[in-house]
């Protein structure tokens, strides 16, 4: 049961992680955009 329990955090913790970094990913390009359309 640990073993399943313990593969589960990962998991959970790796979902985390990634959806950090996408969050991060798309917040980039939304401000590159902004940029482009001041220097406009």
């Amino acid at each position: 049961m640990s073993e399943i329990s313990g593969f589960y955090t990962n998991v959970s913790l790796v979902f985390l992680f990634f959806t950090k970094m996408w969050n991060n990913l798309t917040r980039m390009e939304n401000n590159s955009h902004e940029k482009g359309k001041k220097n406009e």
